[in-house]
């Protein structure tokens, strides 16, 4: 195994992961205005 290739993974690994939580966030947030409008 080569150090390059798995720093690569990891970097590619950390993205993916930062743009779920990012896409989880907005989604929650409107999930939640969409909550308080229907409940007013």
């Amino acid at each position: 195994m080569r150090p390059e290739l798995t720093d690569k993974d990891r970097k590619s690994k950390i993205i993916k992961g930062k743009k779920i939580e990012i896409w989880l966030r907005v989604i929650g947030k409107k999930l939640h205005l969409v909550h308080l409008c229907t409940h007013k």
